[in-house]
């Protein structure tokens, strides 16, 4: 298995699928019925997939969201949500799962161990609802964007940060987060909640937090702030807003904290500045965790600045090409921490035709196609991976562009979307999907972990 993989973020619901696949393992949740999700690995710059097969469960077309929500190390954080009918009306229940990658003790008929990967389900998120003189437990809905894992030995932690106003002008964090153990189940996860009349601890905590930030110009960043991604750095959980910053907390510990550090460019406001680039900077912004130079984790921002003045598209004729920047982030105190001072140092900058030159000649890369959703390889940290977007077309070509920064080469142009004559075959809704929402991949480690069984 490959030491990482990028994972499609969108989950391929195939029914009638009995493909064999040793990655794979069977679950059910609120809808009482059995499910199997499997994985598909391919090695970067190819794309892994992970596949449901649920034919008794909900219509397609009842399911909100089956997102592929978060990773860390040996975990992959699943989310299936559908329509149910209840006694109060029509719910939208949310399950969550996490997939271990693991092996077994049994192995195969040659006596070689085996995969055998776990899924957990997750007990839902909950609070007390005392109006009306009654003391109900009520589900609480998290928000998949803003929901992140984070693993440190048989501990995880899952977690949602919002960010809370008022009309004065003051922010705050209001964190939900599930601390527990991969070996633990949902029925001991559960029987922390006691008998739900406060005489037990709940398996999710909800706290409000006050946010660690810099003078008044940090504290408005704060205040329209949106969650774009969440990254598992070390021992914190990052949440990013590809336009302003990160929000860092130390999920696992019991009394967490949370800090804003701001990124170090402002391309929020575009050269002409008529229009805001703000909404569209995660297609032109990633956030990677990588290998250090001097081992350990490292990790990098990295940003594409286009010179037309465009918000999406191909450049213009004539108006210059783009500006690829990457910055490292480093602690001064070499500690790690909340209380840590932060800085990020600059790697490299490199202009779009320095990359086109080693290129020229060949059909595979347009001149005017710009490279969008930047991702540092987990093992290799001189290698992006980018991703190319027809946005003049309704139906996209997509391609996946590899590269070189420290040599400036091009490795390689994959096609992952063809366009319109993909609408004819099996992977039709990934199309559809990601032409209407394009999206950077998931990067994730959890296949390396296979290779120690």
């Amino acid at each position: 298995f490959p030491n990482w993989v990028m994972l499609e973020r969108f989950v391929f619901r195939r029914d009638d699928d009995t493909r064999a696949t040793v990655l794979r393992a069977s679950g059910s949740g609120s809808h009482g019925t059995p499910f199997t999700i499997a994985f598909r690995i391919a090695d970067p710059p190819a794309i892994s997939r992970l596949y449901v097969r649920w034919p008794q469960g909900p219509d397609p077309e009842e399911m909100v969201a089956c997102p592929l929500v978060a990773t860390h190390r040996n975990l992959v954080l699943v989310c299936f949500c559908y329509i149910v009918e209840s006694p109060s009306g029509p719910a939208c229940p949310q399950d969550y799962f996490i997939f271990t990658a693991s092996g077994s003790g049994d192995g195969d008929v040659d006596h070689h161990p085996v995969p055998s990967p776990l899924l957990k389900a997750l007990p839902p998120c909950t609070y007390h609802d005392e109006g009306d003189g009654n003391d109900l437990s009520m589900r609480y809905p998290l928000e998949f964007r803003s929901v992140g894992i984070l693993c440190r030995g048989e501990e995880f932690a899952v977690a949602e940060l919002q960010v809370l106003r008022t009309a004065s002008g003051r922010v705050k964090a209001r964190l939900c987060v599930l601390r527990s153990a991969i070996s633990s189940s949902k029925d001991e996860d559960e029987a922390e909640d006691g008998d739900h009349g406060g005489g037990g601890r709940r398996p999710w905590d909800i706290m409000e937090l006050p946010i660690v930030y810099d003078g008044d110009e940090e504290r408005c960043d704060i205040f329209y702030w949106t969650t774009d991604a969440v990254i598992a750095f070390q021992d914190h959980l990052c949440w990013v807003d590809y336009d302003r910053g990160m929000l860092l907390c130390d999920v696992l510990r019991t009394s967490p904290r949370v800090a804003f550090l701001r990124f170090p460019l402002d391309s929020s406001i575009i050269p002409t500045g008529r229009r805001s680039r703000r909404n569209f900077s995660q297609v032109y912004r990633g956030v990677s965790v990588t290998t250090a130079a001097t081992g350990g984790a490292a990790l990098k921002f990295a940003d594409v600045s286009r010179h037309d003045g465009k918000l999406l598209g191909s450049l213009e004729q004539g108006r210059g090409g783009y500006t690829i920047t990457c910055h490292t982030l480093r602690s001064t105190l070499g500690a790690a921490a909340i209380d840590d001072e932060w800085s990020w140092s600059k790697d490299f900058a490199i202009a779009s035709d320095e990359i086109l030159r080693s290129f020229e000649g060949a059909p595979e890369l347009e001149p005017r196609e710009v490279l969008l959703f930047p991702t540092v390889s987990m093992d290799t940290p001189s290698v992006m991976h980018f991703l190319t977007c027809d946005y003049d077309r309704m139906i996209r070509k997509m391609s996946v562009v590899t590269i070189d920064i420290a040599s400036k080469i091009v490795l390689s142009v994959v096609p992952y979307v063809n366009g319109e004559e993909d609408l004819s075959g099996e992977d039709a809704d990934m199309v559809r999907a990601k032409s209407g929402y394009p999206q950077s991949f998931l990067p994730s480690e959890f296949s390396k972990y296979f290779n120690s069984i």
